[in-house]
């Protein structure tokens, strides 16, 4: 039982690590699209910066139980985040729809780490229960401030679509 608890483990902590992977290439694409709203790229890079932090923890939490991530998994979560990242980069929306994929992955990746903190406890693992906290609290961090911000960024988001239906117009 323990045996398959480890490897049931082992397996979410390699799940988590292509999560990371692919959260870090999704914000550094919609980084770079950011400049009309420069709070919001902002955060995304510090969090960017966290995210490197969270894949290096998850990497020792591996090492220090023999195991190492999954190039699989991680190349395919990395490709749908560069496919996802096109797609967005193609409509008049896309700070709308990052905003809505960024709150809802940060909350994803919330229920990831909690469910990974019962397993490391449950496994006495506390030195990775504690490393996957540290990331837990980053994750839930980001997840407010996109929530703290969502109707900012929506406002701006409808008065710049407004003020570029307006000089359209004038230039007609």
């Amino acid at each position: 039982m323990a045996d398959t608890a480890r490897k049931i483990f082992l397996a979410g902590l390699r799940d988590a690590y292509a999560m990371e992977k692919q959260a870090k290439d999704m914000m550094a694409n919609q980084a770079k699209r950011l400049e009309d709203y420069p709070q919001l790229q902002r955060r995304a890079k510090e969090h960017e910066r966290e995210t490197d932090e969270q894949i290096k923890r998850l990497e020792r939490c591996l090492e220090r139980l023999g195991d190492s991530p999954s190039t699989l998994k991680n190349l395919a979560t990395r490709t749908a985040a560069a496919f996802q990242g096109a797609l967005h980069g193609m409509v008049s929306d896309e700070v709308i729809k990052d905003t809505l994929t960024g709150f809802t992955f940060e909350h994803f990746e919330i229920a990831a780490y909690r469910q990974l903190i019962t397993m490391a406890d449950a496994l006495g693992e506390r030195e990775i229960a504690d490393a996957l906290k540290a990331s837990l609290n980053e994750e839930q961090a980001m997840a407010k401030w996109i929530d703290e911000h969502m109707d900012q960024t929506v406002q701006e988001f409808v008065q710049r679509t407004k003020s570029a239906a307006k000089s359209k117009r004038s230039a007609a």
